[in-house]
């Protein structure tokens, strides 16, 4: 097993390289020992270049596989950075890998707090991809507080096994986001906003509003707070 204070020690070290680049005018990223630059087209073979000789001199061996030359489309962190389409996608790898898991889960029948917490944070990572991703997490983090401690066994819920069908048919539709829109920008028509509470609703637009109580036949149901103000 690696030390606790590894990972820390690896993340100083690659900080420390990063701000060894950036004297010589190269902008990195790094997370852990992964790092990631940009540069305009007629810099970035150069920058890239300075990068790999910061690494020479402080003695750290750079992985020939994973390194990428200059390209408009890089992987980093298990996503795709595509400064083309200026769009962000999940990789094919990690694509694989969240489809197999939700698969599992959806063939689930009881679970322990740790398998759900890391359910949560794969889902929650490709969600910066998928667009309407973070909706269908909400029944993960409700299926997570039922547990009362970390060696607690629950059957896994309907309305979880929901979310991990929407993963199932939807994740390679949605996976991709723009980074910035290329459309033109145009103001909107109007502003709308609404909100509700356990008992009731209402909603604004600019000097006009709503609001009410909820009928009989919503607030028999209990429905939970994320439903109603849907």
């Amino acid at each position: 097993m690696g030390l606790g204070s590894s990972a820390f020690i690896c993340q100083r070290i690659t900080n420390a390289v990063t701000f060894i680049a950036g004297t010589f005018g190269v902008d990195v990223i790094n997370y852990l020992d992964d790092f990631a630059g940009a540069d305009c087209p007629k810099k970035a073979q150069v920058s890239f270049e300075k990068s790999k000789s910061v690494l020479d001199q402080c003695g750290l061996e750079e992985s020939a596989e994973k390194a990428c030359e200059p390209c408009l489309r890089m992987s980093f962190l298990g996503v795709w950075f595509d400064t083309e389409k200026m769009t962000l996608e999940v990789t094919p790898d990690r694509l694989i890998e969240i489809s197999e898991l939700v698969v599992m889960w959806l063939n689930k029948e009881k679970a322990r707090k740790k398998e759900v917490q890391s359910l949560l944070g794969k889902l929650n990572f490709v969600s910066s991809c998928v667009k309407p991703g973070r909706i269908f997490i909400s029944e993960v983090l409700n299926f997570l507080r039922e547990f009362s401690n970390n060696d607690q066994v629950l059957d896994v819920s309907n309305e979880l096994r929901r979310d991990m069908l929407w993963w199932s048919k939807l994740l390679l539709t949605y996976n991709g986001i723009s980074i910035i829109s290329l459309e033109e920008w145009t103001e909107p028509d109007l502003f709308f906003s609404c909100d509700a509470c356990l008992t009731g609703c209402g909603g604004m637009s600019d000097s006009e509003y709503f609001h009410c109580e909820f009928p009989e036949f919503i607030s028999e149901h209990n429905f939970h707070i994320n439903a109603l103000e849907q």
